[in-house]
């Protein structure tokens, strides 16, 4: 990965990890103007500034869960509660 980047986004399988990104203070010099575009997104800032992406590894895949419905809530406490 670049190490001068202004942000880092894990992917897995090729799939940015926007929230999870580690970022430069001084991306908030950027984020008035991205603002100013219209856009609102995530992963759409970080590209506005440069983002790279690091490949994680994909036996731990599975500490990135996407969860935008009940069932996929449902699921990740199911997967949670089995670890303890």
């Amino acid at each position: 990965a670049d190490t001068a980047a202004a942000v880092a986004f894990p992917a897995i399988a090729g799939e940015s990890q926007a929230v999870c990104g580690l970022w430069r203070a001084s991306c908030l010099d950027r984020l008035d103007a991205y603002v100013a575009t219209g856009r609102r997104s995530l992963k759409g800032f970080g590209q506005f500034v440069g983002a790279v992406d690091v490949a994680w590894r994909d036996d731990h895949a599975d500490r990135f869960v996407n969860i935008n419905r009940l069932e996929e809530l449902q699921a990740a406490e199911r997967r949670i509660s089995g670890l303890g």
